[in-house]
């Protein structure tokens, strides 16, 4: 996933050393951008849905479409996204 270059060790883990992205961030919706917070904020997406006064049917679309932009496999690969993009602050 990342160039060896963009890796150092770093007191026994490894650690990415390029926190800036090299292309802009895409436009998410409004919609996504709130998911994606809730996300962001460990929210299951039952709490997400009532937080957002949407479906769990709604939150589960918003999270597979953001997965599939960030290219992410896992809640905590979308989160480093987030923050390496600048849709959330770190």
């Amino acid at each position: 996933m990342f160039a060896d270059s963009d890796l150092k060790l770093s007191k026994g883990m490894f650690r990415r050393t390029d926190l800036e992205s090299s292309t802009p961030a895409p436009a998410l919706t409004k919609r996504q951008s709130a998911v994606l917070i809730e996300l962001v904020k460990d929210q299951s997406m039952t709490d997400a849905a009532k937080t957002l006064d949407i479906s769990v049917n709604t939150v589960d679309r918003h999270k597979a479409r953001l997965f599939s932009i960030a290219d992410a496999k896992t809640r905590v690969g979308l989160v480093r996204w987030a923050i390496r993009t600048g849709q959330v602050a770190a």
